[in-house]
């Protein structure tokens, strides 16, 4: 009985652990609010910028915001995470997501992709995330795709893109994720710990 509880009690934390610590960026969470050498934006300066927010994050206290600052003209601006580019595997499928929460968004969509590098050039793009516009409280944004076979870098890119003249409106990012390996989802990891946790009582239980 003592070894069942025991085997549980270190699965759980084994779990929670790997969810942790299995991501290529590290200031996941924009808690360090210095941007790092690979911050953007690229593109059409349609929106301003404010890395580390305060009070915002959807954990931690930080998050980026960016505001529509109602510059004629259509297309992206795009901001690479900050943490400069990460190695990578080529062949390899690798997955990226972003918690997206936008505010009155008028003629604006919000993405995600992931940026391939070699040597510094870029060398392709993972596709794209599902698009958010309007008001959505916060939303995972995700992404996946294989390291091109000359690929020795990435990095997570985080779109707003002006669809027409006359945008407007607010968004903010927060707890980014790159690795080989998918994160699970909150939700998840709930029902598993949960499920652990129920078991480890039924164990006491008996005892």
């Amino acid at each position: 009985m003592k070894l069942l509880a025991t085997l549980i009690l270190g699965l759980t934390i084994a779990c929670v652990a790997t969810t942790a610590e299995a991501n290529l960026l590290g200031n996941a969470g924009f808690e360090d609010a210095s941007p790092g050498a690979w911050w953007g934006p690229w593109g059409n300066a349609q929106h301003d910028g404010t890395y580390g927010d305060t009070g915002t994050g959807i954990s931690g206290s930080n998050s980026v915001k960016f505001v529509s600052n109602a510059t004629a003209g259509t297309g992206d601006d795009y901001y690479m995470y900050d943490n400069g580019l990460v190695s990578v595997t080529p062949d390899t499928t690798y997955y990226g997501s972003i918690y997206a929460k936008t505010q009155s968004l008028v003629n604006e969509e919000v993405f995600v992709k992931i940026d391939w590098f070699n040597s510094g050039a870029w060398a392709g793009t993972a596709g794209g995330s599902s698009i958010i516009t309007g008001t959505n409280d916060w939303t995972l944004l995700q992404i996946s795709g294989a390291a091109p076979s000359d690929a020795t870098h990435a990095s997570l890119a985080f779109f707003i893109n002006q669809t027409v003249d006359g945008g407007s409106g607010t968004v903010y990012f927060d707890n980014a994720y790159l690795d080989s390996n998918p994160v699970p989802e909150p939700s998840t990891l709930f029902l598993l710990t949960s499920g652990l946790a129920g078991l480890f009582a039924v164990v006491r239980k008996k005892r």
